[in-house]
């Protein structure tokens, strides 16, 4: 390490980079920052982030047969959050079926394997019933377009695609949102779903571009352009 530090060598201990993200994370969660988990999330591909939130409050004490029993409010709220938008989905509180006693005045981690059994199959149905929703419902699609020469050539490319009958309300179904270095964020006003705009994509031609779709999730596409294609 010496040797290649006296060489003007940059170097990177993988394990304290970990370190370092694992420490992020955790603050992200303590500060309950879901933009910055839902950017976590969308770097290893994730479409969805689930966060779940579990809490035990005492409600007040009963007297059984000589002991004193503590009666407990468990619930978990659960949060679905798409992660290339952070935005929420869902948000819902669970309970259990029937409510948690114990002879403890300590709450203990079977209270929470209770709940998470009962509830388990209705948060599952719950999440995919938001995420397909929302795939659904949404009809304003966003296409990233990598490697544009120019804001004039993103705007040929659009307007090419506004020919096609997919595109609802021609040119006005087309906005550029941002162009930075090459890179245009586009929204698309698509009637159809986002399997055939990147059929559509990869077979345009435009002034000498073809168009080669590199990322596609259930919400958006990445598109990198090719010249002399």
């Amino acid at each position: 390490e010496n040797f290649f530090i006296g060489k003007d060598v940059q170097l990177v201990d993988h394990r304290v980079v970990q370190q370092v993200r694992d420490r992020e994370l955790n603050l992200a969660e303590l500060d309950n920052s879901i933009t910055q988990l839902a950017a976590a999330a969308a770097e290893h591909r994730a479409e969805v982030l689930i966060i779940g939130r579990a809490e035990a409050r005492r409600g007040g004490t009963l007297q059984l047969g000589g002991k004193t029993l503590y009666r407990w409010d468990i619930s978990i709220n659960i949060r679905a959050v798409q992660a290339d938008s952070a935005s929420i989905l869902m948000s819902n509180t669970y309970r259990p079926k029937k409510k948690h006693t114990s002879t403890s005045s300590a709450c203990g981690d079977d209270a929470f394997e209770t709940l998470i059994d009962d509830v388990a199959a209705e948060v599952l149905r719950d999440i995919g019933a938001s995420w397909h929703k929302r795939t659904a419902a949404r009809r304003i699609l966003e296409v990233t377009f990598i490697d544009v020469p120019s804001r004039r050539q993103a705007k040929a490319i659009l307007g090419a695609l506004a020919e096609h009958r997919g595109v609802v309300n021609g040119r006005e179904g087309t906005k550029i949102r941002n162009f930075t270095h090459g890179v245009a964020d586009t929204e698309i006003d698509w009637k159809f779903d986002l399997g055939q705009l990147a059929d559509t994509l990869e077979e345009m031609k435009v002034d000498g571009m073809v168009f080669e779709v590199t990322d596609q999730t259930a919400t958006r596409i990445t598109v990198k352009v090719i010249e002399g294609g």
